[in-house]
């Protein structure tokens, strides 16, 4: 891009990048690599209402920037001139064209108003999209409204609540040129045509809110949520968490169980159907009721105890799904972890940027206190 922009959480900066190559002629001799472009940030003075913006999410479509005022609940976009010149920041400049569009109040009962997370845009321009983590009324859609030159943004839709707690939006991208694909806190996907304001084919056969008999068995981001979604070739999605990323192809329905690519990793889960969350994880919920224990109780403990060997040695033998339900439209990849980011460089090429655990603990201090188990 030609253009960089910044917040401190008091102002917002905008940066023009002017790059030149090296004068410097590269000697074939000489075994170091040719010198990198010169890349010299020269700041745009940008209109003084936006200097005092506290902005919390930045966007750019082509040269036009998105600033999200999460505190007025307001998008300003911005029209930047990718010209040379305008070195002078001290100079107020009132060439520049902004324009402003807010974001429809919703009475929010119980949620805390929570900030703008993220802007999204399509190649065009045509659809403007502002996400924030609310459950309800916490993605709002707007369509561009005029030409280049005069073009405002007005509100178009807003999407339903997409059902309990964790369903909240995560992660979205688009598809294609109408396609919104958002996923969940739960790992769950749904895929809206903004034109017509309903589902896509693909989702209404998952049904909506997607229950867990219509979805995959396998729990697809692990233990995390979503942090990021993808779209290639218009019809996969790729969903990244933390410590994986899965490939859904919208072309074929969802399947029963998905394929595991190592398919031998030691994070892979055993295929089982989703317990309930206060009860899997919260196991101290569960009522307990104390009583004095009997020689009666104690013979029937060793019974359930042999009772529960034997089901623990079927239930090894049975974990695994039938070979012929696993299906390649959900594939997820365990090869990674401690995701920091990913992204595509070409159509067939994709970077992927972790942070191993191992290596941030080495650059900490020493402990000031190590208590040794076992000493009091």
């Amino acid at each position: 891009g030609s253009f960089l922009a910044v917040s401190n959480g008091r102002s917002v900066f905008a940066f023009r990048l002017d790059s030149a190559k090296s004068n410097d002629a590269h000697d074939p001799s000489n075994e170091s690599p040719p010198s990198a472009l010169e890349v010299t940030p020269i700041q745009v003075q940008l209109p003084s209402k936006l200097r005092r913006v506290n902005a919390t999410a930045l966007h750019f479509c082509g040269n036009v920037l998105f600033v999200a005022d999460s505190a007025k609940r307001q998008i300003h976009m911005i029209h930047l001139k990718d010209e040379t010149g305008g070195e002078n920041i001290d100079e107020e400049s009132s060439e520049l064209s902004m324009s402003t569009f807010s974001i429809p109040k919703h009475q929010q009962t119980k949620d805390v108003e929570l900030p703008i997370q993220s802007i999204h845009t399509t190649s065009s321009g045509k659809y403007v999209v502002a996400m924030s983590h609310y459950r309800n009324h916490g993605i709002h859609i707007f369509q561009k409204d005029g030409n280049n030159g005069s073009a405002i943004y007005k509100h178009h839709w807003t999407i339903p609540s997409l059902g309990g707690f964790d369903a909240r939006p995560a992660a979205l991208t688009f598809m294609q040129k109408k396609l919104l694909a958002i996923a969940t806190y739960q790992s769950h996907i749904y895929i809206f045509d903004l034109e017509n304001k309903k589902l896509s084919p693909w989702s209404e056969t998952n049904g909506f809110p997607i229950q867990s008999d219509t979805w995959t068995m396998d729990s697809i981001c692990l233990r995390d949520f979503p942090t990021r979604l993808m779209c290639r070739n218009g019809s996969q999605l790729i969903m990244s968490s933390f410590g994986t990323f899965s490939v859904i192809d919208t072309n074929q329905p969802i399947p029963e169980f998905c394929r595991f690519v190592p398919e031998k990793h030691i994070r892979r889960r055993i295929y089982r159907k989703p317990v309930p969350l206060d009860i899997a994880e919260n196991p101290w919920l569960q009522p307990r009721v104390s009583k004095p224990i009997t020689d009666e109780d104690e013979e029937s403990n060793d019974e359930d105890e042999e009772e529960t060997d034997t089901n623990e040695k079927n239930k090894d033998k049975t974990s695994e799904p039938d070979p012929d339900k696993i299906s390649r439209a959900c594939t997820v990849c365990l090869q990674y972890n401690n995701i920091l980011h990913m992204n595509f460089l070409g159509p067939n090429e994709m970077v992927v940027v972790e942070q191993p655990w191992l290596d941030v603990v080495e650059t900490l201090p020493d402990p000031l206190q190590r208590r040794v188990y076992g000493c009091n």
